[in-house]
């Protein structure tokens, strides 16, 4: 009647004491495991409106083993979970997946609508890491091929929805002011580093607060050899349209722009400005209305062009090797320095001057989109 996939194969087990009390029912050594994954509670369900306080902990080998699409890394997490009328609160929360690791406090509380707050830290985020999924390579059939078909048929039916276009890039479709107006989030998350396969940052201060549909978001960090970023995005909405405040800043950050193993040295220092203003109900009627400019610039660094292909996608590629047409034989484009800028204006955006300067070619481009 029910199926859910991706959920392991293998049988689970449930082991504990469960009492009836005068406070309410109390779990006594309560454990649950599942493959290498196991889970222990104990504490009270109370009864009436007195407050629940259950102490949970977890540990597992794989969370792949929980669920194919997820990262084949090592799991334990311990917390409190507090239950009081229509609040639930997890504190204190400790959390490791892999390198990373996750500690602090979340409170939800679902009296009118949704209103979350969080205060987490993090000495690690691996994001290379968790980003690998075990669910990445197709499984290989009893004779070590794939099956035939298996792609096709794990693909969604095509419907109405997945394959209408719009005649426009940005769609008409009204977005759902709604739900930023009927919810409440105030959330501060500092993180020591931040691991990727573009780049490492470091003194992340991630904050966003949410109330009466008024969205502000900032984001700080350090980057590596120096460099950082101070940003900041606003979003204020009223009925059923929304004004969009984003500023952007981004000073020599060293970033491996397409992956592969390039010397920290040897990435491109880049900084970004960004400055836009925008308003309306739907994607087409907010990049209909903005204004303001992007400037990007690029220092000396190099990209690895095996991963060109493998990384953008073809249309990209294909532009790439027609503007560096000894990108097919170096293993790597030296860049030299590059500018983009770009002015928008009620919508329009001229791109005056695109510079990219190369070991081997120049390129040169200007329009307007």
């Amino acid at each position: 009647l029910l199926e859910v996939q991706g959920l392991p194969a293998e049988a689970a087990s449930i082991v504990g004491n469960v009492a009836f009390a005068e406070e309410g029912l109390m779990l006594e050594e309560l454990s649950a495991a599942v493959a290498s994954a196991k889970l222990k509670a104990e504490g009270t369900l109370a009864s009436g409106d007195a407050a629940s306080e259950i102490k949970v902990q977890a540990t597992g080998d794989s969370l792949a083993e929980l669920m194919a699409s997820l990262p084949a890394v090592t799991f334990d997490a311990s917390t409190t979970v507090i239950l009081a009328g229509s609040k639930t609160t997890l504190k204190p929360l400790q959390t490791r997946f892999g390198n990373s690791d996750i500690a602090g406090w979340l409170e939800l509380d679902t009296a009118e609508g949704t209103d979350l707050k969080a205060r987490l830290e993090s000495k690690l985020i691996d994001a290379e890491e968790l980003s690998a999924s075990s669910a990445d390579d197709p499984a290989p059939s009893p004779s070590g091929a794939a099956e035939p078909g298996a792609a096709a048929a794990a693909a969604p039916p095509a419907t109405e929805t997945t394959t209408a276009k719009s005649k426009y890039v940005f769609t008409e479709d009204p977005l759902p002011w709604e739900a930023l107006q009927n919810n409440n989030l105030d959330i501060l998350w500092n993180i020591g580093t931040l691991k990727s396969t573009t780049a490492e940052l470091s003194k992340l201060v991630l904050q966003s607060t949410l109330q009466d549909g008024d969205l502000k978001a900032g984001l700080d960090f350090e980057a590596l050899r120096g460099g950082g970023s101070s940003s900041r995005i606003q979003l204020s909405t009223a009925g059923e349209s929304a004004e969009l405040k984003a500023s952007v800043m981004a000073r020599d950050v060293r970033l491996n722009i397409l992956g592969g193993d390039i010397p920290v040295d040897d990435m491109s220092q880049t900084s970004v400005t960004i400055e836009l203003d925008s308003s309306g109900g739907s994607p087409r009627q907010l990049a209909a209305s903005s204004n303001g400019s992007v400037l990007i610039t690029q220092g000396p660094g190099k990209v690895d062009n095996a991963l060109m292909g493998t990384v953008t996608t073809d249309v990209f590629a294909q532009l790439a090797s027609a503007l560096n047409p000894f990108a097919k034989k170096d293993p790597f484009s030296i860049y030299e320095c590059g500018i983009i800028a770009i002015d928008i204006k009620d919508g329009v955006s001229e791109l005056d001057p695109i510079v990219l300067q190369q070991e081997k070619v120049m390129i040169v481009a200007a329009g307007q989109v």
